[in-house]
């Protein structure tokens, strides 16, 4: 029989399990005996869509149908289906009771053991359950366990017997401690890491913490041991640096022991500088080997320091998510996603909100990445109750707290990368997680404590202004913070604790903007520690369509209720580890050399770095035009020492004439020097810009027909229509009827972001996405040289049922050298809207213009507050590398800061080139903007038969409103009196 009542009982946590012990995997010493059997792969299994479903017989061999992969998810393989939510627990919330109905999933597997021998120790290792288990061996009970991302390890050696043993896990897809684990994240169910069976002797080396402190040139190295009984375990201790062994010891253990050593003129770890010794601990039947690092964390003068230096945190916020297996991820992968952080400059992450797989802290520790590391405890949802610490203050729920404060130190105590522990994640600010910091401060001093929730509580919610230190934490930690507050907690001598923003830059869709906002407040104020951006990655569930398409899902599309939509979709890179823009934003305002330019000669070079003495770099800079190279030359810094800077002038002379010339900066990739140079990093500098005289006339129009309807006249080669009753033209080549170019349409929306989040909605309200045009008036100047063509069209754009417009003159003024000056002038009528998506032109274009150059930024999108990732430099595209697919379709693709652009039809000649009297900002589509706007999945786009380019005035900047600061002041589109000029020349 199965005891249903402990899944509603917070004080049961566990049943049989062995005391958390560091996490490591122990090998035979020079036998096959003592070993680690993996026991991934098919396992059979049942469903039961209740757990009141379950048979009396269970256990029965007969009852078992299926087959499931694990590790894995079992939504991800067929059984149930995946269920979205941020905050709201998708059951009733009536702690600690969930559903009536408790969906199960029975798995089953044989094992075969040889040379069986009562006197040693058989353990069972479980990585990761979601969310709570029965273990049998053999049919007979032998542990439950509760903690979803928290290893669980059983003794089973009174169990087994030799020869063919069953092993069966009942994994209950909701518990009580469902309550605990409402993270923002896929609600996944089963065995989603690695089950291990491990075979040991009578006595072994238990568990082992190591600690290393610094003392002068000195690094004292302390080692706690335990023996798994008591009794004389002789062992032999060696620390190994990358050459020889600096330390060698053999002692006897039993029990508790502690020992320590010294290491002089040690090789310190940080980020910057992953230095690994190797500690080994050998008895006669096993050795346990570890790398760890010699660094030393603390607090002093109000900031964070590793080493007494004091560290800015770069860091994003990583969810564990594959886009087909769930939240079962392959070592490979995620080295793949440690590289690519290190390739963006990023120094941190923050395992939101749970521990993560033991692989990925030890990728930290290789690569160089600082971790907070956190308790698998987030009760968001529970704030819908009025009281947001309903269960971190009852104490019938400290067991299950305690126990997850306890599971992630005691785990991961000797991972050199994790330097604070966090009590978890939106969970309140109660006395049960102060208790949590209590013990956990006891247990490890060598590291800080976090606790983003007690932070909270120091911020007054009428003027958000932050009020006082936090008094059980380390530090103060908050999350998307306005900027004005920031700046104003940076100056507010009253704060003593450092400060840094556990959650920051919320990278939905197309977003963020505003990050060299916060990098300045990070540089300027030292209090300011820096941040982990929201999140790393977005967990869309890979679906291929049966035309072969791919698309994403996210909540809703499975049918899940309540759920939080497309909320899920959040991260710098895409399901695939594709990076989105936002990815090279964080990228630059994270890179460890800044470039400046003062004057056309004069250039500071600026080391971010916390660690690193840059010495003896050589930088190329390039001074080009669009065609040609005009000068290469190398600069040497000698020696440039962190957070100093540098001034150089270069010897610029140049003697070209109208042209656009260029100076562009690189500093190579030195991973074997430098590990902060993870890639190159490239800045370029106007040094000159042409402005072309174009006024020169050849030809004049020939008026070939006019009456009081259309006027159609011919210059050159071409043909030019225009109607006298709406103010439509077109241009043609006289002997093709396809246009070259039509008249454009206004245009003042564009498809709603992620982070358009408020003004988006108002923006609708307004009808800003339903104007509709009113002609006023129509004229027609022809000049008394035949060489133009003056066409002046009045009109209003209105919303229906709203009281508001924009008055609106458009003159073109055609030039019989095929230049066209479209002048516009704007006002805004009656109760209009604060702000406008865009202020711009849209153009229909044929199929074939699909090439684009520019002078510009690029070459992916940028805006006026998110253009951190471009570069400003000639490029050359086509239509389909000018946007960018995001999973749930909004505006992309736009490129600000535009000097000028050439659009190219390609196999005909045509081409367009667009100047105006100010940079302006351009994005071309082959999709309708009502499409972008409309469609909810990427499937749903359809390309259309036409080419659509936006040239626009200015466009709404981006932000991060989704869940963070709307879009700063000087980046709206305010919608006041405007005007603004293009010249496009058909050439």
């Amino acid at each position: 029989m199965i005891d249903y009542t402990i899944l509603s009982d917070p004080k049961r946590i566990q049943i049989n399990r062995e005391v958390t012990r560091s996490f490591y995997i122990p090998e035979g010493n020079n036998n096959d005996h003592y070993n680690c059997q993996e026991l991934d792969g098919e396992w059979k299994f049942n469903y039961y869509a209740s757990h009141k479903n379950i048979p009396i017989e269970f256990l029965s061999e007969n009852n078992f149908k299926n087959k499931i992969m694990v590790p894995g998810n079992w939504q991800m393989q067929g059984y149930g289906k995946p269920h979205y939510t941020n905050i709201n627990y998708p059951f009733p919330i009536n702690p600690p009771f969930t559903y009536d109905d408790i969906p199960t999933g029975i798995y089953r597997r044989n094992i075969s053991i040889e040379n069986y021998t009562v006197t040693d120790n058989y353990f069972i290792r479980f990585e990761g359950v979601d969310n709570c288990f029965y273990l049998y061996i053999n049919d007979k009970l032998a542990g439950f366990n509760k903690g979803s991302r928290n290893g669980a390890e059983f003794n089973i050696s009174e169990f087994l017997k030799e020869g063919v043993n069953t092993i069966t896990v009942v994994v209950f897809q909701w518990s009580d401690s469902s309550y605990i684990e409402d993270q923002d994240m896929w609600w996944l169910s089963g065995i989603f890491r690695e089950v291990t069976l491990i075979t040991r002797p009578k006595n072994f080396i238990f568990d082992f913490f190591i600690t290393t402190t610094l003392i002068d040139n000195n690094a004292k190295i302390a080692l706690e041991l335990k023996s798994y009984i008591n009794g004389d375990l002789p062992l032999t201790i060696t620390i190994l640096d990358k050459k020889q062994a600096c330390v060698r010891e053999t002692l006897i253990v039993n029990g508790d022991s502690r020992v320590e050593f010294t290491i002089g003129n040690p090789q310190l770890w940080t980020a910057e500088t992953p230095y690994l010794y190797e500690l080994s601990l050998e008895t006669q039947e096993e050795i346990i080997t570890h790398k760890f690092g010699v660094r030393q964390v603390g607090i002093s003068e109000g900031l964070i320091k590793i080493n007494g230096t004091p560290i800015t945190f770069k860091g994003v916020n990583r969810h564990e998510f594959d886009e087909t297996f769930g939240r079962t991820i392959s070592k490979e992968k995620m080295e793949i996603e440690v590289k690519l952080m290190k390739e963006a400059f990023i120094n941190a992450v923050r395992m939101s909100h749970y521990p993560q797989h033991p692989y990925f802290y030890y990728l930290c520790d290789k690569y160089g990445l600082y971790v907070i590391d956190e308790a698998d405890l987030e009760c968001h949802g529970i704030g819908s109750t009025g009281d947001k610490n309903l269960l971190s203050s009852d104490p019938q729920w400290i067991p299950a707290y305690m126990d997850r404060m306890v599971q992630v130190v005691e785990r991961d105590k000797n991972f050199t990368s994790i330097i604070i522990w966090s009590v978890g994640n939106e969970s309140g600010n109660g006395s049960n997680h102060h208790e949590m910091i209590a013990w956990a401060k006891h247990r490890d001093t060598s590291r800080l404590l976090h606790h983003e929730g007690e932070s909270r509580d120091c911020v007054n919610t009428e003027t958000k202004a932050y009020e006082k230190d936090v008094e059980h934490a380390d530090f103060n930690s908050t999350m998307y913070t306005e900027f004005d507050v920031l700046q104003k907690i940076g100056e507010e001598a009253g704060i003593k604790k450092p400060f840094i923003l556990c959650e920051y830059a919320h990278a939905m869709g197309n977003g963020p903007g505003g990050l060299e906002e916060y990098w300045s407040l990070f540089h300027k104020y030292p209090k300011l520690q820096g941040g982990f951006i929201w999140e790393w990655r977005d967990q869309g569930i890979k679906k291929v369509l049966p035309d072969g398409k791919i698309t994403y899902l996210y909540g809703g599309d499975f049918g899940d209720y309540p759920n939080d939509y497309n909320f899920v979709l959040d991260g710098l890179v895409q399901p695939d580890m594709t990076p989105s823009p936002s990815y090279f934003g964080v990228k630059k305002v994270y890179q460890p050399i800044s470039i400046k330019q003062l004057d056309e000669r004069r250039y500071r070079f600026i080391n971010l770095t916390d660690f690193t003495t840059f010495e003896s770099i050589n930088i190329t800079y390039e001074i080009y035009s669009q065609d040609e190279s005009l000068s290469s030359q190398k600069i040497l810094i000698k020696k440039l020492l962190p957070k100093e800077s540098i001034i150089i002038e270069l010897p610029i002379d140049i003697e070209v004439e109208n042209e656009d010339v260029l100076i562009k900066f690189t500093i190579p990739e030195s991973t074997e020097k430098y590990n902060v140079l993870t890639t190159s990093i490239k800045e370029t500098f106007v040094l000159r810009q042409h402005i072309p005289d174009t006024s020169e006339i050849k030809d004049k129009f020939k008026i070939s027909a006019k009456d009081s309807e259309t006027l159609i006249a011919i210059f050159d080669d071409k043909k030019l229509t225009i109607s006298l009753k709406n103010g439509d033209w077109e241009i043609s080549m006289l002997n093709n009827k396809s246009p070259i170019i039509t008249h454009p349409k206004h245009n003042f929306w564009r498809a709603i972001t992620d982070n358009d989040f408020v003004s988006g909605r108002m923006w609708k309200e307004f009808g800003v996405n339903r104007l509709m045009s009113r002609a006023k008036g129509i004229s027609l100047d022809q000049s008394t040289g035949g060489d133009k063509i003056s066409l002046t069209i009045s009109e209003n754009h209105g919303a229906p049922a709203k009281y508001w417009g924009i008055d609106l003159t458009t003159t073109y003024e055609f030039n019989s050298n095929g230049k066209i000056t479209i002048k516009v002038a704007g006002t805004p009528i009656n109760n209009y809207p604060e702000t406008l998506p865009r202020i711009g032109l849209i153009f229909t274009l044929s199929k074939e213009y699909i090439k684009f150059n520019w002078l510009g930024r690029g070459p992916m999108e940028s805006y006026s507050d998110a253009l951190n990732g471009t570069i400003f430099d000639f490029y050359n595209k086509t239509i389909d590398e000018l946007g960018f697919n995001y999973l749930y379709p909004q505006e992309n693709g736009n490129h600000f800061s535009t000097y000028w652009l050439q659009v190219e039809r390609y196999n005909i000649g045509n081409k367009l080139l667009i100047r105006s009297n100010k940079t302006f900002e351009f994005s071309a589509h082959r999709i309708t903007q009502e499409n972008l706007d409309l469609a909810q999945h990427i499937h749903e786009l359809e390309r259309a038969n036409n080419i659509y380019l936006n040239l626009d005035f200015k466009q709404h900047g981006i932000g991060s409103r989704s869940c963070g600061p709307d879009v700063q002041q000087q980046y709206k589109l305010k919608l006041e009196p405007f005007d603004y000029i293009f010249d496009l020349t058909i050439i």
